[in-house]
């Protein structure tokens, strides 16, 4: 699944052709610095890998850089000679517009973001396409650009033994220690085992093997008030695809967590939120 997979609906694209266009860089007219500062403007950078989409057994992943690593580049180049400026967000329906201006010198470039406003999170929505707006503004100075010559990678099954980056930003490699896996009923266990293999695409993921996953991004007490509800764990999983980077799963988890807290504190059972046919699994 890809960041932002609704399409923004015509209506939106009308107003933002509205907008003001884009003034293109004019040039640096300072010729003694001017190819160090391409070079460095156009140098690759450290990626982080996420997966895109799932077409049945054929993953398909994309490289990305984070906000800090785009802003650090400008620095680099222009020190603080620089300014960013957001237009007024557009907003339809559950989706959120922003355009970011970058102006360095006498160049000056645009970019838009959008992003999914989700259970009503606004201020989520809109850090998330400033973000996007930001990077994709700055590609137009040619950072980051070496991302679209790198393209995607497509990949049936388990990823290659050459491929060393993460699937996922994660803050964590933990995973649930001896003891650790929460005993729950078996009708709960079941549905949080569909739950898992629903998110994840993956119809053979035993409990152990979903709770691992899930503590590589949340505490003990965040993955054993997560895992009360089920339609909570597949959420994690699904929208874990659309996340940037560790700021933005955190948070996910923190959203989904406090959740799952005020539905315990109301004495929700978990059945209210998650129906399903459910099929007999072995451990």
């Amino acid at each position: 699944m890809a960041r932002m997979t609704e399409r923004v609906s015509e209506r939106v694209m009308e107003r933002l052709a509205q907008s003001e266009p884009m003034v293109l860089p004019k040039g640096n007219n300072s010729p003694a610095n001017v190819a160090q500062m391409i070079e460095r403007l156009w140098a690759e950078m450290p990626t982080k890998r996420r997966v895109i989409a799932k077409r049945g057994d054929t993953v398909i992943y994309g490289d990305y850089i984070e906000l800090p690593q785009v802003l650090r580049r400008l620095q680099e180049v222009f020190g603080l000679n620089y300014s960013i400026w957001f237009a007024t967000p557009i907003f339809h329906e559950n989706t959120v517009v922003i355009r970011a201006v970058i102006v360095a010198g006498d160049t000056q470039v645009e970019g838009f973001g959008t992003a999914t406003i989700r259970n009503g999170d606004v201020e989520t929505a809109v850090k998330s396409a400033e973000t996007d707006a930001v990077k994709r503004a700055a590609r137009y100075f040619g950072i980051g650009a070496f991302l679209y010559e790198k393209g995607l990678t497509e990949t049936n099954g388990n990823r290659t033994d050459t491929d060393s980056t993460p699937a996922k930003p994660s803050r964590s490699s933990a995973t649930a220690e001896k003891g650790e896996l929460p005993n729950l009923p078996p009708d709960l266990k079941e549905a949080v085992v569909h739950a898992f293999r629903s998110g994840l695409g993956e119809d053979d993921t035993t409990f152990e093997e979903g709770y691992n996953f899930l503590r590589k991004y949340a505490s003990p007490k965040q993955a054993n008030s997560l895992i009360r509800y089920p339609d909570l764990v597949e959420e994690f999983c699904d929208r874990l695809l659309e996340a940037e980077d560790d700021s933005d799963i955190r948070r996910l988890v923190g959203e989904l967590v406090n959740t799952a807290i005020s539905r315990f504190r109301n004495k929700e059972a978990w059945q209210d939120y998650y129906d399903y046919d459910g099929d007999p699994f072995e451990d």
